[in-house]
């Protein structure tokens, strides 16, 4: 029986890195990931989680529809606002 890492299960059943499907289903998954943590009020490793998705986005700008990108800036922003509320408390 062959064992396979979650990389390799990941890349067979939704591409691999760099690929259309891949960096949408990578930036829609940070997304909710971080209202997730925002929701439950756990920001421990939000603002790095932050910064690794905005850059994950600027890369995927290249192989991601202009109007998907755009989506996922705005959620971004609204998350970005969100946190700054939130540090300001």
């Amino acid at each position: 029986m062959k064992l396979f890492s979650h990389e390799e299960i990941k890349d067979k059943a939704i591409g691999k890195i760099g690929s259309p499907k891949r960096d949408l289903f990578e930036v829609e998954f940070r997304i909710e990931l971080l209202q997730k943590k925002i929701k439950d009020d756990d920001v421990s490793d939000i603002f790095e989680l932050l910064s690794e998705t905005k850059s994950y986005l600027r890369n995927a700008k290249y192989s991601l529809p202009a109007d998907t990108c755009a989506k996922f800036e705005k959620e971004l922003k609204s998350i970005e606002n969100r946190l700054k509320r939130y540090v300001k408390r």
